[in-house]
């Protein structure tokens, strides 16, 4: 399964990235699944997770919120090669695989999903120069 096919089939509603409406459709529900997964995790495990952990849990939850304004507007202008559209997917696939491993991970498992997490979301950001 393509790293395309595989976000298709689990982010409802997935658009793609052929143009600036689809790009921005597909960022928001990409957000909306990790968000969501962090928000339940962060319920379930309030009282089980270490005050530097839940920090950075909540601080990446409030990422997943909101575009990276300079990310979403490079990303209109811009033509992506298809050597940049399989390393968003690709990104895009492991930021909703990680999301997926957070709906079970345990205290223990939290940090080292939410530096994954962090660094996938950085990578997308890497995408656009500076």
């Amino acid at each position: 399964m393509t790293d395309l096919e595989y976000l298709q089939a689990r982010v409802p509603g997935f658009a793609g990235y052929a143009d600036e409406e689809s790009r921005h459709e597909s960022d928001r529900r990409v957000r909306a699944i990790v968000g969501a997964a962090l928000a339940d995790a962060q319920a379930r495990l309030v009282d089980r997770l270490a005050g530097d952990v839940s920090t950075s849990l909540e601080a990446l939850i409030f990422r997943c919120e909101f575009p990276d304004q300079r990310y979403v507007t490079e990303l209109d202008h811009r033509h992506l090669e298809e050597q940049q559209l399989a390393t968003l997917a690709r990104i895009d696939r492991a930021l909703v695989e990680q999301a997926e491993s957070v709906s079970s991970a345990g205290p223990a498992e939290i940090p080292a999903l939410v530096s994954e997490i962090d660094l996938q979301l950085d990578h997308r950001d890497d995408l656009v120069p500076a």
